[in-house]
């Protein structure tokens, strides 16, 4: 604000009559004096009857109105301002630099006396608080004039910074609005340069801003002047970097202007100007009502002041204090108005307005001091004797009584005990303003005026954390659930520190729903909206240090947690419904005709079962014209229609879907809410809980958006670049914005428009991504538990509970048999070192195995073998080939998952298989180096498992696969329905699969004799004049020797039948069916005696009875039959 004590006013004058139209009848108060001594309050009264103001910035409650633009001579002549650079009144008009349109910069016609010159605007300006006025080092010197910095008039008393925003239809925050700008330099000096004001949006700087950083103390936004050549106009984001964001950029001839000012500084020949810019307010995102603190610095070169590169900062010493960051520190803390009551912190003796002195709130100091000149008032500054900050928020301790970052003189409740300290010096609380003296306005010292009391000293009662008599009630300021009264830190919601599981917080509290008390990355709030438990701390599921949202393997078993994730990319499902049919409907007192915040719908059998309730959580546009538009684009659609206010105006959505006729959450289930015609300058921004980024259809090319409607918990949206998709209309409407949330019953939306227009936005939720409607299908990875076990893939060491450790299945190493991949490091992505091409690559260097990936039949997933139940797709399950006839590890149905599962640890894993130290020997029965549940002969007899497992599906194909090609699999587990127990119809006994027909404990598929008859089957599963020998070769590593592997020349026996009876000769013990003995008496018929000796077949039926069976190498063939001696060769597969 201006205070220009020299200003002496004639009562008989008046302002022009032209700029009557932009003032308007408001009381503010004008630090001016009067000759006849006419009251400040009076003055304005008497002056101001006709004036519109252009805007009231909420910077201070009460504006600062300053009437500065022309500078006039003394005593009684009124000079015109020679115009630079300005607009005629047609171009246009009123211009954000000229606002009465008559393309001049001209003096009010007021008549003012006195002896100095006194600067004059044709608009308000307000000037920025300066900590001193500029030093004369940084004005004018030398016979050249060559320095071109920041100057202020000590003669005149202006300054060298203004601001203003200019609203010309006087509707607050519906998009017109301009930040008008001015700089008074010495002159407008060759080469180029650059002019910015600085933005501290979120009042914290320094120690007290998380995004504070050397070079940039706490600045978010930066307005850039560049002078010279080829420069612009710029707004950049600059939170928390010294290298900003465009946000715009504008040509400085439209955009700018220069004025010479007529008086002259007596150190150089060349008038001084004013460089005058604008933008759009929108730009800088802030509103009309925020408020802010602003600092005004120049740099060598037409770009930002950050980082070192500011050559002079408005109102600062360069001399005494040295440091940029200290001067900006000073600087900002200049422009603090904590209270809002229009006198700047360091010019306020009650910067809380309490009642309380700054000083009787400090121990008898002045807390805004600088002891030291170095630009950092004492109450922050670390040099300060006796500083002392034990809880790093930056505020010295001796000048903060609870610690909660506030200092006592800015902090209406110093004690933190929930009891205002006006109240506890026994005043009288304002009944507006809570923690604010009772008062009707403010003095220019700013203390609260016309109280009934206040200013009488301080007591023990205002340190004492003991909430004072005179505070009922149990507030709860930061709505932890912990009464104020009781709790340790009242402003943190996050002290005291609550389980997971909390539910006494009060989820409407603002302090509460912006906090992150789990930190897990979510607000409390929006981890409340979306059901999520906002004080479970983040999961590191596999405990090596990174969070499971920042780890690429969340457990730790070498396979990416995207592999063992579900691409959602399917083509149809159920829609929930959103039509007339359905709602809104009237719900808890709402008014469908008359929606407001807070209100809720309700829409009936969206899906069935399923009811939705839409509740409009915030809004700051003007109306929801419409709550959900049927008549129009697609009726099954939820579609609002809004009148936006501003280009950053939005209103939010929830959606909750809940079992039918209840308010119980429905079960979660897997949505993508996608945007429809996201076009005509729409946004749209989606609550951060989705699981998947979101997805934008590139022909639509939709923005990144960046306005106010990302926040709190709004973190990512789009906005359209302002054109009309072609050949779309309202009743073909096209897919453009989606984001997947997975296991949601519970979703959140933001709808606005860049052009502040009313708009028809449109939402569907469906369970796929229409991929119909996308150039390129997006890659939305959702979690998925493959073994239903209740842990999902990522986190589940044996993904299909098989047995067999993920690990091991995706081909990598495990020889302490726990589950986790071996390595030295996890790096910092979470993913094991040894399996990537390089440290933190996050590129495998092999992919996980997938053996049978030209026969699997899962449209959806990727079946590696650690998510296949029968990895080799013989129809036998890799649980059975991999511990057959093991008691302790089987699969007795071939259900694909081993027996009795056991999981107390939770890690997805058999217990008795993970207490073991290493793991179990995996079988390999015919000693070829491929692992049974891997290999389609597992005996290697030559006939596949597929077809010794079960007579009565065939392999029309003959290649070892279950059927002809591709097998069929209904629940996609990777075990073929003619083999799968939960396939209907399926035979489990007889020549069913996973069967021991002869019942000598050897599975059908293991036994190189299925039938006992003495005979191995790879004799009797061919012709004996056309017998065909095995090469010992197995090109393709599939586990069929070559001479019986189609895939590789070879040809696949086992079928003949020559009796044609049920069974194949391997498995008939009288396959010829002509002389009604088995086919031992058969194969003997030319020996010695014809027969199996009696001992071994005492029932004649030519089978060797099973209490004289002997199979010391278990391969299913009597040791009397062997050729070579078992000791030796355990195999046999050659030889027999």
């Amino acid at each position: 604000m201006i205070k220009t004590n020299l200003l002496t006013y004639n009562r008989s004058e008046k302002f022009a009559p032209s700029y009557s139209k932009y003032f308007s009848k408001q009381i503010h108060t004008v630090y001016a004096r009067m000759s006849n001594a006419i009251p400040l309050k009076q003055l304005y009264d008497l002056t101001c009857t006709d004036m519109k103001i252009i805007n009231q910035l909420s910077i201070s409650r009460f504006f600062v109105i300053v009437f500065l633009f022309a500078f006039l001579t003394i005593p009684n002549s009124v000079y015109s301002q020679t115009p630079g650079q300005i607009f005629t009144a047609a171009t246009p008009s009123p211009n954000p630099m000229d606002p009465n349109g008559d393309g001049w910069i001209t003096s009010s016609g007021g008549v003012f006396t006195g002896g100095n010159e006194l600067p004059e605007f044709e608009i308000p300006f307000n000037e920025v608080p300066q900590l001193t006025a500029e030093p004369s080092a940084d004005l004018q010197t030398g016979a050249t004039c060559a320095a071109s910095e920041i100057v202020s008039d000590p003669v005149t008393g202006s300054a060298g910074g203004y601001y203003y925003i200019l609203d010309p239809d006087a509707i607050p925050d519906n998009g017109d609005e301009q930040m008008v700008f001015r700089m008074r330099i010495a002159r407008q000096a060759n080469g180029a340069f650059g002019y910015s004001f600085l933005f501290d949006t979120d009042l914290k700087f320094g120690p007290s801003d998380p995004n504070s950083i050397p070079g940039n103390p706490g600045f978010e936004m930066e307005v850039i002047y560049g002078s010279g050549n080829n420069n612009d106009v710029l707004v950049e984001n600059v939170d928390g970097t010294t290298s900003g964001t465009n946000i715009g950029t504008y040509d400085p001839a439209s955009n700018s202007q220069r004025s010479d000012a007529l008086n002259n500084n007596s150190s150089c020949a060349t008038d001084p100007i004013f460089i005058d810019w604008y933008v759009p307010l929108s730009d800088i995102g802030i509103t009309t009502t925020q408020n802010f603190r602003i600092a005004v610095a120049t740099a060598s070169s037409p770009s930002s002041a950050l980082g070192g590169s500011a050559s002079d900062i408005l109102g600062v010493d360069g001399d005494v204090i040295a440091d940029d960051d200290d001067q900006f520190a000073a600087a900002i803390y200049s422009s603090s108005d904590n209270d809002g009551d229009g006198v700047t912190d360091i010019n306020d003796l009650d910067d809380d307005n309490d009642g309380l002195l700054d000083t009787e709130e400090s121990s008898g100091v002045d807390p805004n001091a600088d002891s030291d000149s170095d630009g950092v008032p004492d109450f922050l500054d670390p040099d300060y004797p006796g500083f002392i900050d034990s809880n790093s928020d930056g505020v010295n301790d001796n000048f903060d009584t609870d610690l909660d970052g506030l200092a006592d003189h800015i902090d209406i409740d110093a004690d933190g005990d929930g009891c205002n300290d006006v109240l506890e010096a026994g005043f009288t609380e304002s009944s507006t303003i809570s923690g604010e003296l009772a008062g009707t306005g403010y003095g220019s010292n700013g203390l609260v005026t016309g109280g009934t009391d206040g200013y009488t000293g301080t007591n023990s009662d205002v340190t004492d954390s003991g909430a004072f008599p005179a505070c009922s009630g149990s507030s709860d300021t930061d709505g932890d659930g912990v009464a104020d009264a009781s709790d340790p830190a009242p402003n943190d919601p996050c002290d005291p520190v609550q389980p997971g599981g909390y539910t006494g917080y009060d989820a409407s509290n603002p302090t509460w729903a912006a906090a992150d008390c789990d930190g897990d990355g979510l607000t409390n709030g929006d981890e409340d909206t979306n059901g999520s438990d906002p004080y479970a701390a983040a999961d590191d599921s596999d405990g090596d240090g990174l969070e499971d949202y920042l780890d690429l393997d969340d457990d730790n078993d070498g396979i990416p947690d995207t592999y063992e994730q579900a691409i959602f990319d399917c083509e149809s499902g159920v829609t929930p419904l959103f039509g007339a049919a359905q709602g809104p409907n009237n719900y808890l007192g709402s008014d469908i005709n008359n929606p407001v915040v807070g209100d809720s719908f309700l829409y009936s059998g969206v899906y069935p079962g399923v009811d939705a309730i839409i509740t409009i959580v915030s809004s700051t546009d003007t109306a929801i014209v419409n709550l959900d538009v049927t008549t129009t684009g697609f009726d099954e659609n939820f579609q609002p229609q809004i009148n936006h206010l501003d280009n950053n105006s939005f209103t939010e959505f929830r959606i909750d879907f809940v079992v039918a006729g209840s308010t119980t959450p429905a079960p979660p289930t897997t949505y993508i809410l996608t945007t429809i015609d996201n076009d005509v300058n729409e946004f749209v921004t989606y609550s951060d809980s989705f699981t998947s980024d979101l997805y934008v259809d590139s022909p639509t090319d939709q923005l990144d958006y960046s306005g106010s409607a990302i926040s709190a918990g709004f973190s990512k949206g789009y906005v359209s670049n302002g054109n009309v998709v072609g050949g779309i209309g309202v009743n073909s409407p096209q897919f453009q914005v989606a984001g997947v949330y997975t296991e949601n019953t519970s979703m959140s939306i933001r709808f606005g428009s860049s052009t502040g227009d009313t708009s028809n936005h449109s939402l569907t939720l469906v369970p796929c991504v229409p991929r119909d409607y996308w150039v390129t299908p997006p890659e939305l990875y959702v979690d998925t538990d493959s073994d239903g076990d209740g842990i999902v893939n990522r986190l589940d060491l044996d993904s299909d509970n098989d047995g067999i450790p993920d690990v091991l299945e995706a081909g990598f190493s495990d020889t302490n048999n726990d589950g986790l991949v071996e390595t030295v490091s996890y790096g910092t992505n979470g993913l094991a070192d040894e399996v990537e091409t390089s440290a933190d690559s996050g590129v495998l260097a092999v992919l996980p195995i997938n053996t049978d990936a030209a026969s699997d039949n899962n449209p959806f997933v990727t079946l590696y073998n650690f998510v296949d139940v029968d990895s080799d797709n013989d129809g036998i399950s890799d649980t059975t080939e991999a511990f057959s006839n093991n008691a302790t590890y089987n699969d007795s149905d071939n259900d694909g998952h081993i027996d009795g599962f056991v999981d107390v640890d939770d890690n997805g894993w058999h217990d008795p298989i993970d207490a073991e130290i290493t793991f179990p020997v995996v079988l390999n029965s015919d000693a070829d180096a491929i692992a049974n549940y891997l290999d389609l002969d597992s005996d290697g007899d030559g006939l596949p498992d597929t077809f010794e497992g079960n007579f009565q599906v065939s392999d029309g194909d003959n290649d070892g696969i279950v059927g002809t090609g591709i097998p069929d699999d209904s629940d996609g587990d990777g075990l073929a329905d003619s083999n799968d127990p939960d396939f209907p119809g399926n035979i489990l006994g007889g020549f069913g699969f996973n069967q021991d027909r002869d019942g000598d404990g050897v599975k059908n598929y293991l036994d190189i004799d299925i039938d006992n008859d003495g005979i191995i089957d790879n004799i009797e599963g061919q012709s004996t004049s056309n017998h065909v020998g095995p090469t010992g070769s197995d090109t393709d590593g599939d586990g069929i020797d070559d001479a019986y592997d189609v895939n590789n020349g070879g040809v696949g026996i086992g079928y003949t039948n020559t009796d044609g009876g049920s069974a194949p000769d391997y498995a008939d013990t009288n396959s010829d069916g002509i002389d009604g003995v088995g086919d031992a008496f058969d194969l003997l018929e030319n020996a010695t005696d014809n027969l199996i000796d009696g001992p071994l077949d005492l029932d004649f039926n030519g089978i060797v009875d099973p209490g004289s069976f002997v199979d010391f190498d278990g391969d299913g063939l009597h040791d009397d039959f062997e050729y070579s001696d078992p000791s030796v060769d355990a195999s046999n597969n050659t030889t027999n």
